[in-house]
């Protein structure tokens, strides 16, 4: 592992699913967490990444449309936007490594990998910021290691 990075994760205000796929955020690459309000509470009900120079929150969440429909409830989507310390790159392992520790730690339904364990690429801390809903504020990623 290399040495302890500082990771600045900025959540975005919950839009509803359909008004999601329009707005700014929907332009850019990092992760984005889905919940449901039903009876007056807000669910988390999946953690997921959008990586890669070509692809889009919107476009990622498009795929999810079909299993949506069966979820009871209003559907929000927060975006999270990372900041990495000056000399840290950006990259495809670093986002995975963060949304596995995220499904790991709040076990969303309808996640069905990295559910119990996760590739760890980098040793992190996490700060959300922001609107971050039921996450909590700060975690290592070397919290989640399994012996």
């Amino acid at each position: 592992m290399d040495d302890l990075k500082k990771i600045k994760l900025e959540w975005s205000y919950p839009r509803e699913f359909s008004s999601a796929l329009c707005c700014h955020h929907a332009k850019n690459r990092g992760l984005y967490q889905i919940s449901r309000i039903w009876g007056g509470k807000e669910t988390l009900v999946y953690i997921g990444l959008v990586k890669g120079r070509n692809r889009q929150f919107r476009n990622r969440l498009r795929e999810h449309e079909y299993w949506l429909r069966e979820v009871r409830g209003v559907i929000k989507v927060r975006f999270g936007t990372l900041q990495v310390p000056p000399k840290t790159r950006l990259t495809n392992k670093l986002i995975e490594t963060i949304e596995g520790v995220l499904i790991c730690e709040y076990q969303p339904p309808y996640n069905v990998a990295k559910r119990e364990t996760f590739l760890a690429h980098q040793n992190v801390v996490i700060y959300n910021c922001g609107f971050r809903g039921s996450l909590k504020k700060s975690f290592k990623v070397e919290d989640y290691y399994l012996d």
